[in-house]
């Protein structure tokens, strides 16, 4: 019956799982009324009818079928997300470059600048664990961030 109504084995499959799921989920609002079978064969059809609301709100392709409706088949590649040999040396690279930057920093702005790095603690808790005040603690971050701008332009 499913079969029918979603013209698809699979979707057919899918639609008796979720009903089956359904009608255990809210199996206590059951009318004793009825026969179980109308009220589970009820559920069923209206699974299926929500797989074919969904199918045409979001259209599915197969990965194998053909796109422009020849006999050749489409070979899917997976992109590497990772970095290429040359980006991860430029990376490596800038990454040095900012560690050596932040050690030149004076120490009370490279304080600052390591605990919230660290820890990515929030102002409030760098000016507590510095001895100092909140506004003394946005104010040496601020020049830390600043002078490694400059550092990383040169």
């Amino acid at each position: 019956m499913l079969n029918s109504i979603t013209k698809s084995r699979e979707d057919a499959e899918d639609a008796l799982q979720e009903s089956i799921l359904k009608a255990f989920v809210h199996f206590g609002t059951f009318n004793r009324a009825s026969a179980f079978s109308t009220w589970f064969t009820r559920i069923a059809i209206n699974s299926a009818l929500m797989i074919l609301r969904r199918r045409r709100t979001r259209p599915e392709f197969s990965n194998d079928a053909p796109v422009d409706g020849s006999m050749k088949k489409v070979q899917w590649e997976i992109a590497d997300r990772r970095l290429n040999p040359e980006d991860h040396c430029i990376e490596l690279e800038r990454h040095c470059r900012l560690q050596a930057a932040i050690s030149r920093l004076p120490k009370i702005y490279r304080h600052v600048l390591e605990s919230q790095r660290r820890s990515e603690a929030s102002i409030r808790e760098i000016a507590e664990e510095a001895g100092i005040t909140v506004s003394a603690a946005k104010s040496r971050l601020s020049r830390a961030k600043e002078t490694l701008r400059g550092s990383m332009l040169e």
